[in-house]
């Protein structure tokens, strides 16, 4: 996209979203917010009226470790309540990108074609590679847990009572890894407002779905929840056989997901929340499409191994129709996740101690098969386990006759992983003596210890001026154990070594906010973040074991948010301008006939934007609104030797997304009322490879969804009928480039996909 046609399609994105749209609309937000922070006289915490359906509501966020109104946070966030994820038809993770400006959620890489694992960026920076020798730079959070692996399943769950997108990073309070942001997921608190709802869907592609929770009260100290979902699809892309006969399906989903929970509070001052959760993914890789290009390798495979076998690699055989190939590998995605956690908090008058213990457990399998063809030429398995243990102690109140907000603390996290990485790559020429041995096996044994203390404080300076500072040290230790061997050749590269680092990270925020009116804030910030170091996992030889050091960044802001016309219009925007280190690039590359796949530090980043959320209510029923972001990335400093030059972007950061929404209940009287729902978001496009080459460019595209729903006058259900990707684009996700042995993979989107569901709420 040229400078030119960028910046009029981010204008004509903002007109649009002043008069059509409303994705940051909160469907059944709280109506009376009590910010935990004092309201200065000249701004009155006024709570809206309860009976003004045509008003904005507010919502209440948990972003800076205590309870407070979304507009009263000096923070980029996009806070979202249960009953609009069900209304904007989000059904997995990556669905988040259509809700929030400036985030880029696909829903698996090349690397892990799974949709357990899906690659998530805000603002131009996440995570590439998601496995276990690297972090993620946008974790996920449950209920102020963090989950460090495979985080997909973590919205699977219909019992979800908010969501919250918090852009920039979140060093401080939230600590490592929030280097671009975090995501974190609010669920229902058992006991408080019961209901139970259930909800039946069924679609194309043999869906058929059973999402349901109930939430109860059994007595005045004692409340449950509990909530599944199962649902069963069957994929979009077909594994063919030579006659063009169906061996399987890819994209295949079979999942299990469930949760409990339950509080009790035996006095006023304790509260005791305890939860356990599991989830069971059976699935098949997502359909890939394999471009074949000729190279020395692949011919020279071919002409000893694949013709004589009767199965050369060839375009003809490695691709037919729109998501279908011909691989013979079933292609399995296997996920086992869960966990349990105990959350305390006691009153000891006007001071409140919190714990947050949690345990978490990960297993995985999954098969890709990279040239997509009858032949085994590049296929990669890869076994992952892994369980952490955290533990949070936060300590928060108020000082000076409640002029100062304060919260302080401590967190541990120990988690131990193994992975098992079964590279079968150009197979047979080693053994022909007519090329290298590029196979490996590895195995790693990881483990992490993070040590960190925090501690954040808000002093209200002037009526509706306050300061807020903080900071958070970080110490973590890492270690590593690495075996490395060639399958054909029985060489040993790389003998159990072990590896050891500390790294240490100070993360401090400093923001000055104003009330300017009671529905108008100001605000500037300027914090710091950081994603852990770590060591290379997957060394083709001795020599390339080495370690990375942390990725960080300091991001200024600027921001103001608003309600407007009597909470009829709803408009916040930021600008942010981010200085980006130590930026940790993953390449695959050949040398001297060895297949190189490393991660370093290998550039530094300037990353500069704007976003804006708009909502607009001008009737009763009528919701309207939309997001835009722009992030521009421009590489300033790179180190000798890396595979970026000074006019690459960083993978997987579109520069542009922006999303409108648009809905309207009409009411038919006695006969009920009917809403549909409308909503498009488009993302500019981007690079998947550090090198930005060509085929691993994934264009830009725009998907549009829809909903329409039916609720009777009187009565405890409602029926839906919806549509993604309505258009039926064809769209690429990600691309890996070995146009070095001859493969360029690639995945593409979901195709249209349309249903319909009854829920029932009692």
């Amino acid at each position: 996209m040229n400078k030119g046609y960028r910046h009029q399609a981010a204008r004509a994105a903002l007109l649009v979203a002043s008069s059509m749209a409303s994705g940051a609309l909160p469907a059944r937000a709280q109506t009376s917010p009590a910010p935990t922070s004092p309201a200065p006289p000249s701004t009155p915490a006024t709570p809206l009226p309860v009976a003004d359906r045509q008003a904005i509501e507010d919502i209440i966020v948990t972003a800076q470790r205590r309870e407070e109104s979304v507009q009263r946070t000096p923070l980029a966030i996009t806070a979202v309540t249960g009953d609009q994820l069900r209304a904007q038809n989000v059904r997995a993770l990556e669905d988040v990108s259509r809700l929030a400006p400036n985030v880029a959620i696909s829903a698996s890489g090349y690397t892990a074609p799974t949709n357990a694992v899906p690659i998530v960026y805000i603002r131009g920076i996440g995570q590439q590679d998601p496995s276990l020798q690297t972090e993620p730079g946008v974790p996920i959070y449950v209920d102020g847990v963090y989950v460090a692996r495979s985080a997909g399943g973590a919205i699977d769950l219909p019992d979800i009572a908010r969501l919250e997108v918090l852009r920039g990073p979140q060093g401080t309070l939230f600590g490592k890894n929030t280097i671009g942001g975090a995501i974190s997921l609010i669920t229902v608190t058992p006991g408080v407002h019961p209901e139970t709802q259930v909800e039946l869907i069924g679609g194309n592609y043999a869906l058929y779905q059973l999402r349901g929770f109930t939430n109860q009260k059994l007595s005045d100290q004692f409340g449950v929840s509990a909530a599944i979902n199962y649902r069963h699809e069957n994929g979009y892309g077909k594994r063919l056989g030579a006659t063009g006969n169906e061996l399987g399906r890819l994209g295949d989903q079979r999942n299990l997901s469930a949760r409990v929970k339950a509080r009790w509070t035996p006095t006023d001052r304790l509260t005791v929340d305890l939860s356990g959760d599991y989830t069971r993914y059976r699935n098949t890789a997502t359909p890939g499409q394999t471009l074949i290009v000729p190279a020395g390798l692949l011919n020279l495979w071919n002409a000893r191994i694949g013709n004589p076998a009767g199965t050369p690699i060839t375009q003809a055989g490695a691709a037919s129709g729109r998501y279908d190939n011909f691989s013979r590998n079933p292609q399995p995605a296997n996920d086992d996740l869960g966990g349990a956690s105990a959350t305390i908090a006691y009153d000891l008058g006007g001071v409140t101690l919190k714990s947050i213990t949690a345990y978490r457990k990960l297993t995985e399998f999954f098969s890709r098969d990279a040239d997509s063809s009858a032949a085994t030429y590049l296929e990669v398995d890869r076994r992952t386990h892994s369980h952490q243990f955290t533990q949070e102690l936060q300590l928060g109140g108020k000082l000076l006759d409640d002029h100062v907000d304060y919260v302080l603390g401590g967190f541990y996290l120990h988690e131990r992983g193994t992975e098992d990485n079964i590279g079968t790559i150009i197979p047979g020429l080693f053994t022909l003596r007519v090329g290298p041995e590029i196979e490996r096996r590895q195995l790693l044994d990881q483990s992490t210890s993070n040590y960190a203390a925090f501690a954040q404080a808000t002093g209200h300076l002037l009526p509706g001026l306050n300061l807020t500072l903080g900071g958070r040290y970080t110490s973590e230790h890492k270690r590593l154990i690495d075996f490395v061997a060639g399958p054909e050749s029985g060489i040993v590269y790389v003998n159990n070594v072990r590896l050891a680092h500390t790294w240490t990270s100070f993360t401090p925020r400093a923001a000055l906010d104003y009330q300017a009116t009671r529905d108008v804030l100001v605000y500037a910030s300027v914090s710091k973040g950081f994603k852990s170091g770590g060591f290379n996992g997957r060394p083709a030889a001795l020599s390339a074991l080495t370690q990375f050091d942390p990725e960080k960044v300091t991001s200024y802001e600027l921001g103001f948010k608003s309600d407007l016309l009597d909470h009829h219009v709803r408009l916040n925007v930021a600008a942010f301008d981010a200085e980006y280190s130590n930026i940790q690039l993953q390449r695959n590359i050949l040398i001297n006939g060895v297949l190189v796949t490393d991660v370093n530090n290998v550039a530094k980043s300037r990353i500069q934007g704007a976003e804006g959320e708009l909502t607009v209510v001008p009737a009763t029923g009528l919701e309207l609104g939309g997001s835009i972001g722009y992030a521009h990335n421009k590489y300033t400093t790179i180190q000798p030797g890396a595979v970026v030059t000074a006019t690459s972007k960083i993978p997987y950061a579109p520069e542009l997304t922006y999303s409108l929404n648009a809905s309207y209940r009409t009411d038919l009287g006695s006969a009920g009322s009917l809403t549909p729902n409308v909503n498009f978001a488009y993302r500019s496009g981007s690079y998947v490879t550090p090198a930005n080459t060509a085929v691993s460019y994934i264009p830009a595209y725009g998907l549009l969804a829809g909903r329409l729903t039916y609720a009777p006058q009187d009565g405890p259900w409602s029926a839906s009928l919806f549509a993604t990707n309505l258009t039926n684009k064809r769209y690429l996700t990600s691309a890996g480039d070995s146009t070095g042995i001859g493969i360029v993979y690639q995945l593409y989107g979901r195709p249209r996909e349309f249903g319909g569901s009854i829920n029932l709420r009692f």
